[in-house]
């Protein structure tokens, strides 16, 4: 019998182990569309746009890539960004 509950434990676990597994890591289809793309394919996209390579303060290099484009936000946050700046003018 203790090895009938020792297997159940163990199965248990490793279950419990998998899911758990499986909620931590991303999604394999939330990649971007634009990852790993070269020059001409990612300017085609609407999507993605174009980064060419740049050096940053700390001297660190950072290659030329294609990254997805920003969303917009919405007009009612821009609203609210200039009245505080107007608030503020006063």
């Amino acid at each position: 019998m203790t090895t009938r509950n020792s297997a159940r434990r163990a199965r248990a676990a490793l279950i419990a182990s998998l899911l758990l597994a499986g909620l931590a890591s991303p999604p394999s289809f939330a990649e971007s569309a634009c990852k790993g793309l070269e020059k001409g394919p990612c300017s085609a996209k609407d999507a993605c746009h174009w980064v060419d390579g740049y050096t940053r303060k700390d001297g660190v290099k950072v290659a030329s890539h294609c990254r997805k484009t920003p969303s917009r936000k919405s007009s009612s946050s821009q609203s609210s960004k200039s009245s505080t700046t107007d608030k503020n003018a006063d």
